[in-house]
C-alpha cells in the first residue's frame, strides 16, 4: 500500500487508482516520511505538483 490503507477502497470496488507522491525538498537531504513532525515540503513544489497532476490525468 501507499499510505495506510489507500488501497483498500479502490481494491474492493474493483476500481483504479494511482497514488502520487509528489514534493520538493532540499537537494541532498532525504525526504522525512509523511507523518514526521519534520515534513515539510517547499510550498513552491505544491503549484507545480499540481499541474503535473494535471497534465497526467488529461484525456
Amino acid at each position: 500500500m501507499g499510505s495506510e490503507d489507500f488501497s483498500v477502497l479502490p481494491d474492493a470496488l474493483g476500481v483504479r487508482y494511482c497514488y502520487w507522491g509528489l514534493g520538493g525538498f532540499p537537494e541532498g537531504e532525504p525526504a522525512p516520511s509523511n507523518h514526521s513532525p519534520f515534513f515539510a515540503p517547499d510550498i513552491s513544489s505544491i503549484h507545480l505538483g499540481a499541474e503535473a497532476i494535471i497534465a497526467a490525468s488529461a484525456p
